[in-house]
């Protein structure tokens, strides 16, 4: 089990690294309204829905210490993704089955999140960057983000299938917990209908 997870790990680890060299050499040549591509917020809410707490925050901070090479802002990215991927995953654990609706909520709050102060820290005080140039760059962002959604999430999901966890998600197994709770009705009624035919024999 451990073997697998490091394996798993691992192979996080170099994805990050992939998407992350991936983009930076696709916003060479891609620059959108002004927004250069970023894919790391879709890739890290993925993974948190998947993964335990702490692989998927250290996971998180470590997309944001290579997003943090390529900042200019002084802003540093690791933080949101640490506590964001933090969050959604023990969110999940605790909560929710993994779900797209999920991952998806985390993906906005990262956006917002990240965009809203680089704009009040750094495009306010330091370019004079009106409100508009916010409300520009947030729905570029998001729509690069949501080019990759699906495809991210679908590879995080058959990562975790593929090299299951200790501990997995309270609901992971609906299907099962169902079952066993009709059986336990099943057999709750099949005593409690027994009981009543010995006690009318008894009569």
């Amino acid at each position: 089990m451990r073997l697998q997870s490091g394996i798993k790990y691992a192979l996080y680890v170099l994805l990050l690294l992939l998407v992350f060299t991936f983009q930076a050499a696709l916003g060479r040549v891609l620059c959108v309204l002004g927004v250069r591509p970023d894919f790391m917020p879709a890739l890290v809410a993925c993974i948190a829905v998947w993964e335990p707490i702490f692989p998927a925050a250290f996971l998180g901070l470590w997309a944001g210490l290579l997003s943090d090479t390529l900042s200019i802002s002084g802003i540093y990215f690791s933080v949101f993704y640490y506590f964001t991927a933090a969050g959604v995953a023990h969110l999940c654990r605790r909560r929710f089955y993994p779900h797209p609706i999920i991952a998806l909520f985390a993906l906005l709050l990262l956006i917002l999140l990240s965009q809203g102060l680089r704009y009040l820290f750094y495009y306010l005080p330091v370019s004079h960057a009106s409100i508009v140039h916010l409300l520009r760059v947030l729905p570029t962002e998001i729509g690069f983000n949501l080019l990759v959604f699906y495809p991210f999430f679908a590879l995080c999901r058959k990562l975790h299938t593929r090299f299951p966890s200790r501990s997995v998600p309270k609901a992971a197994a609906p299907k099962q917990t169902a079952f066993v709770c009709r059986i336990t009705r099943f057999a709750l009624s099949a005593n409690a209908a027994q009981r009543r035919m010995t006690h009318g024999k008894e009569k």
